[in-house]
């Protein structure tokens, strides 16, 4: 049994904080004696209902273990409030179950690209993402709206599929599946316990970036940089950071250099996004340099 086992109680209870709590759905989705344990809460949770005649009677009662005298109790799970009746959170145990048993259902073993949402026509991330499966290239498609936010954010990565990723030791690839869906905070904590790398501060700047913290988005592209000066996604996302400070020259040499890397889609984007910011550069100066004419 390993320590997330003894959260499972916590789990159920609503007591584990966000980010305790999505690891511990990972490990439920691989963990046999946990989804045993979750089925048995979840019959219990039923007999309770039953009991206090708040439903009908479980359709496999038989499936629940008949309790030993000499085991412990359990802890219980089910809340109380004023007045003391039980409120039990049946359908919600009910789609735990359900989850974690189809979680050992047979799989394909190759992650799915849908993981990374490449396969999406567009992308939400104007950044790049070191992360080979979540770096193909798409037309970069921001959401202008509440709205939009609401019906056309993408669903949260599969958690079996982050299951699998996590069992090879791939926290970078779980990260990314993170960064490309805008989820600041999980990317982060997973990031986080990726081994160091290039790549691995490469995305920790975007997420830098998307904080406002430009000088600290800087420093860690610059150190990518000192080490891999070809990095594609380091310059790409450095441009971001300069285009920000408004230094849209400099920003505009540093896409250029990832067009000269000859990559599909990503030099065209670049060199489109070079002359726009040169344009615009331009386009400042004229009035600046029209008052000096007058002034001459």
């Amino acid at each position: 049994m390993s320590s997330q086992c003894e959260k499972l109680y916590l789990f159920l209870d609503g007591e584990l904080g966000s980010v305790h709590e999505e690891h511990f759905r990972h490990h439920l989705a691989r963990c046999e004696a946990c989804a045993t344990g979750l089925h048995e809460a979840m019959q219990l949770e039923m007999l309770s209902l039953y009991a206090l005649g708040e439903g009908a009677p479980p359709a496999r009662l038989e499936a629940v273990p008949p309790v030993k005298p000499e085991r412990a109790p359990r802890p219980p799970f089910l809340r109380v409030l004023p007045g003391g009746r039980h409120i039990a959170g049946a359908a919600l145990v009910l789609a735990l179950g359900l989850a974690a048993l189809m979680a050992f259902s047979p799989s394909p073993s190759a992650v799915s690209r849908e993981v990374w949402l490449a396969q999406a026509p567009t992308r939400l991330l104007e950044a790049r993402v070191a992360y080979a499966r979540a770096d193909g290239h798409r037309p970069y498609a921001p959401l202008r709206s509440a709205g939009e936010m609401s019906s056309d954010m993408p669903r949260p990565p599969p958690l079996r599929e982050l299951a699998d990723l996590e069992d090879e030791g791939d926290l970078h690839g779980i990260a990314a599946a993170y960064l490309v869906r805008k989820d600041w905070r999980q990317a982060s904590d997973f990031l986080l316990r990726s081994p160091p790398s290039p790549d691995r501060d490469s995305d920790r700047a975007i997420i830098v970036l998307e904080q406002g913290h430009l000088e600290e988005a800087l420093t860690l592209l610059d150190g990518v940089l000192r080490r891999v000066p070809a990095h594609p996604q380091a310059l790409w996302n450095r441009a971001l950071v300069l285009r920000e400070q408004g230094l849209t020259l400099l920003a505009a040499e540093a896409f250029e250099a990832v067009a000269k890397l000859g990559e599909p889609g990503w030099s065209e984007e670049a060199l489109i996004r070079a002359r726009a910011l040169r344009h615009e550069t331009q386009a400042r100066g004229r009035p600046w340099k029209a008052g000096l004419a007058v002034v001459d």
